[in-house]
């Protein structure tokens, strides 16, 4: 397979998949492993946006632990997101918003303390606000919007104290906010125009 694999060992980001990659999401498990191993691994940046990929999102997809950054935003993705993502810890970056993806999200996301953005929003995704994303401690923004959630906001929340933007409206949870969670003026902004209180 390598000889045919496009590509440098020394790439460390894509912006353009090429057709192995976007074949890639298709293949069995074992053939996926072997791609990532020649292919995939070195990569500390994969933004792949606006690429029809139709496929759900390999559970292997966690072995790609120098990911930095990972952009898969307007890719026709299906399925659920893979809790294997809470393997990839040096993420700063996290987007998969605008696909159909659906199911609630994983409770591992709460492992990806680095993590400064993370967009799922204009998806399908429901159940609850894993309380788990209170401990994404260095987040920026989140983006939830667009989605089937229920329930409230969790209180936990309250520990992103570095938080500037939060995009809830149209998510389908309790418009409630927690008293516990200390909104800035940003954010502050952002609930109440999208009819939170």
């Amino acid at each position: 397979m390598k000889k045919h694999i496009r590509g440098s060992e020394k790439d460390t980001s894509t912006k353009k998949p090429t057709e192995w990659d976007k074949a890639w999401f298709s293949w069995p498990t074992e053939l996926q492993s072997e791609y990532i191993t020649h292919r995939l691994l070195p990569l500390d940046e994969i933004d792949w946006r606006n690429t029809v990929l139709a496929a759900t999102i390999p559970r292997s997809i966690g072995s790609l632990t120098n990911l930095k950054e990972l952009t898969l935003y307007h890719c026709k993705l299906t399925g659920c997101i893979p809790p294997e993502l809470g393997l990839l810890v040096n993420l700063t970056a996290l987007r998969l918003d605008d696909n159909s993806l659906s199911g609630p999200i994983p409770v591992q996301l709460g492992n990806l303390t680095n993590l400064i953005y993370l967009c799922l929003d204009k998806n399908y995704l429901i159940g609850c606000i894993p309380k788990e994303l209170g401990r994404l401690v260095n987040l920026r923004l989140l983006n939830l919007k667009a989605n089937a959630f229920s329930g409230p906001v969790p209180g936990e929340l309250k520990e992103l104290e570095k938080l500037q933007m939060l995009y809830l409206n149209a998510a389908g949870i309790d418009p409630l906010i927690p008293l516990e969670i200390p909104v800035g003026s940003i954010v502050y902004n952002l609930l109440r125009s999208d009819g939170f209180r």
